[in-house]
């Protein structure tokens, strides 16, 4: 009858809507629920970014510990070994090298000065020439630091030209070089040019108080390559005391170079945790 139907049509929209606000519910729920996922990833990744940040703090902290340790071990056991005038077969491995460095490399000095004394001009040859245009090539002739030696560039590579002088090879900065003759020398002699040489001149003292680490590192570099170049026995760098930064960083290139018999810290009287004094090899 018509009374059923109704019935049966006002039943089927009861639970239709009971149906849809079941799913609705569930629905606010499982929002609910990814909202607090979310929060929680949030919380755990901000958790991990702080641990993370914690943790390279303590490694950088730890590293410089360890670094600071080291320098001053090394100090202790090169002040200790020449208190005790140690005679080890690693020590004296070290000096017989040492000593076969410093033989080898006033050899080549010798060698040099000799092929650059054959190279002087004669006085009376007229006026110098004008220094070539043009950039700085392998082959041509060049000054470090507006000097008066002349050598000549073997290489270049990475703003670098590696020079010689009789057998003894160098690398420099481009920018140390001055080119005063290009790669005949033959056609120098011809005209008459050429360049006047003497002995390379070398400070035995730097002063590089005040300058960042890595502008001191440099002129420092550049410093011992010309004291060893004219054979100088012991050089001193002005470095400061300051936190001790630069000086460390000196000491640990000073401890990589080869050429270095040994350095230490100056006594009181002559500058004390100031200075560092150098033994050339």
């Amino acid at each position: 009858t018509q009374k059923t139907a109704m019935e049966d049509l006002i039943s089927t929209f009861e639970k239709r809507t009971q149906q849809l606000e079941d799913e609705l519910y569930d629905t606010r729920k499982a929002r609910e629920k990814a909202e607090e996922n979310q929060q929680r990833y949030e919380e755990k990744v901000q958790k991990l970014e702080k641990q993370r940040d914690e943790f390279r703090q303590q490694a950088l902290e730890e590293a410089e510990r360890i670094v600071e340790e080291a320098n001053a071990r090394i100090e202790n056991t090169i002040r200790e070994i020449k208190e005790a005038q140690a005679e080890s077969e690693a020590t004296k491995e070290a000096r017989e090298q040492l000593e076969k460095y410093k033989e080898n490399l006033h050899e080549q000095r010798e060698e040099a000065e000799a092929e650059t004394d054959e190279e002087v001009p004669a006085e009376g040859d007229g006026a110098p020439q004008a220094a070539p245009a043009g950039p700085i090539e392998e082959g041509d002739r060049v000054v470090v630091d507006d000097g008066s030696t002349a050598v000549e560039v073997q290489e270049i590579e990475d703003g670098e030209a590696r020079l010689m002088m009789g057998s003894m090879h160098m690398r420099v900065s481009l920018d140390r070089l001055t080119k005063v003759g290009g790669s005949s020398p033959e056609s120098e002699e011809e005209t008459g040019g050429g360049t006047d040489m003497t002995a390379l001149e070398a400070s035995p003292s730097i002063d590089v108080r005040g300058e960042r680490v890595d502008e001191a590192h440099q002129r420092v570099q550049h410093f011992l390559d010309d004291a060893v170049a004219a054979n100088l026995d012991t050089v001193e760098i002005l470095h400061g005391k300051g936190t001790g930064a630069l000086r460390n960083a000196l000491h640990e290139m000073l401890g990589n170079r080869p050429d270095i018999a040994d350095f230490r810290t100056a006594p009181i009287e002559e500058g004390g945790a100031g200075v560092t004094k150098v033994d050339l090899g």
